[in-house]
């Protein structure tokens, strides 16, 4: 779809080529009218849907305060808009639990602005961005604490990462983020803990009967993995969200991770969620899932990592349970692949441990 022009020969064009319907401007007045249109048929609505969506998302974890907040984000915007040179920006409609804009600006060009709610992780990502080393990050340019908003470059093209592990530059991106682990001190005792965002989402699925016995089951197991492998360990800052949506690749192929969580745990946990984002995408989800355990095992110890791998299986396998609003359909997918992964010919009733050797 395009707006059709036909102007006068020493008139000043006007481009528009992101409407459903085709439109003839003829004089530039009738861009006011292309513009309102705009407004109201497409980026109103992809406003709109995205933030229901985005408060749905957020209020699974804490419901108050979210809305109010919502309704915030145009006067926060406004003023950052002065403070940054904005010129233009519109929504991104893929974002659920932030709300973020693509936008210009004179200052910085193109550039990424992020509002994180009062129950989102505002700090853990910003204080993420400051700490991270290697190159491996998109660049902060600037935030605001008061409106906990972040002002991020953009990843030019920005092109999603297929997961291909014989892909150098993927496999160099993630010797970058192993090579620049940030060791735990003492100025991040905010930061939450793996083990404290899996306790938070055992609580808020305890409410759910979907598959209670079966999930109870595995949080026990969970945490015997845990104190097993990891209560002594060392801890990190990790970014904790190295996921097809948050690689993209720049110009000549070098590859930036953007949306950390920012949590702490044993660097372990840093190769856990593709795991699972990934399996979802295949065709084969067993194969793949042995295949970047292959892969990832050139950057950890593999038993650790397997150990790692099964304590993010039941953390989201919960997560599922009481976010997805899905009628559980993510839920049980996560169920038949912690079964397919780790109880292969077993019943599970009967395990007293997960087989990490399937």
């Amino acid at each position: 779809p395009y707006i059709f022009h036909q102007m006068p020969k020493d008139s000043k064009p006007f481009y528009c080529f992101d409407y459903p319907y085709t439109m003839k401007l003829t004089y530039a007045r009738d861009l006011k009218i292309a513009e309102l249109l705009y407004e109201e048929i497409i980026e109103k609505p992809r406003r709109e849907k995205t933030i229901q969506k985005m408060n749905l998302w957020l209020s699974s974890f804490k419901p108050e305060g979210i809305m109010e907040w919502a309704s915030q984000i145009p006067e926060y915007s406004r003023d950052l808009c002065i403070r940054w040179e904005i010129t233009s920006y519109i929504i991104n409609p893929k974002a659920f639990s932030t709300c973020v804009y693509e936008a210009e600006s004179k200052k910085y060009g193109k550039v990424i602005i992020k509002f994180h709610s009062p129950a989102g992780r505002f700090n853990s990502e910003l204080a993420y961005y400051q700490c991270a080393k290697g190159d491996f990050m998109a660049k902060l340019l600037d935030y605001d604490i008061e409106y906990r908003a972040l002002l991020i470059r953009k990843v030019l093209p920005g092109t999603l990462v297929k997961f291909d592990i014989s892909d150098e530059a993927l496999f160099s991106f993630f010797r970058r983020v192993s090579d620049n682990f940030i060791p735990y001190n003492k100025s991040f005792y905010e930061i939450p803990t793996i083990l404290d965002e899996f306790n938070k989402n055992v609580q808020c699925a305890k409410n759910y009967t979907f598959e209670l016995r079966f999930r109870e089951k595995m949080e026990n197991m969970a945490m015997n993995v845990y104190d097993k492998y990891f209560k002594n360990s060392e801890c990190f800052f990790l970014h904790r969200d190295l996921q097809r949506r948050n690689i993209l690749r720049a110009m000549h192929g070098t590859i930036f991770a953007i949306d950390p969580l920012g949590v702490i745990g044993a660097k372990e946990f840093e190769y856990t969620i593709e795991l699972i984002v990934e399996t979802r995408q295949r065709k084969d989800p067993v194969k793949c899932h042995k295949e970047l355990i292959d892969f990832f095992s050139n950057f950890v110890d593999r038993e650790r990592l397997l150990a790692a791998a099964f304590f993010i299986w039941v953390h989201k396998l919960d997560e599922y349970v009481f976010c997805k609003h899905d009628d559980f359909e993510m839920a049980a997918w996560a169920m038949k692949m912690i079964k397919d992964l780790y109880f292969d010919n077993i019943q599970w009733e009967l395990a007293e441990a997960p087989n990490f050797y399937n």
